[in-house]
């Protein structure tokens, strides 16, 4: 069986295209947006904190850290990709919940 192999930042990079084509798409003409110049993060529940440090801290090799809750208790892990992008996993996925909490851009004026 062949595994494959996949860049990550390239993964990246095709997730954040898709991303901004569907924003493009979607805007109004006459609407005068900052340019997106790239995809800062994106956040992520996992049902498995652990698992998800598996692949992202070893298998992928992404650097990370945690951060805690005020009251105690993992508030979630990020993973550094680049300088300029990074993964943020948070724990406690519910059945009935989806895993993208957030996803959010780079730009050269956030008005």
């Amino acid at each position: 069986m062949h595994k494959l192999k996949l860049n990550s930042t390239a993964a990246f990079a095709v997730a954040a295209a898709c991303v901004a084509a569907g924003t493009v798409i979607g805007a109004p003409p006459d609407v005068e947006r900052p340019p997106i110049t790239g995809l800062a993060h994106v956040g992520l529940f996992v049902s498995d904190i652990d698992k998800a440090d598996q692949f992202y801290g070893h298998v992928l090799g992404y650097a990370h850290f945690s951060l805690d809750k005020p009251t105690g208790g993992l508030m979630l892990n990020y993973y550094k990709v680049n300088d300029h992008q990074y993964i943020e996993i948070y724990p406690g996925l519910k059945d009935d919940q989806d895993r993208l909490s957030h996803v959010a851009f780079e730009t050269t004026d956030a008005r």
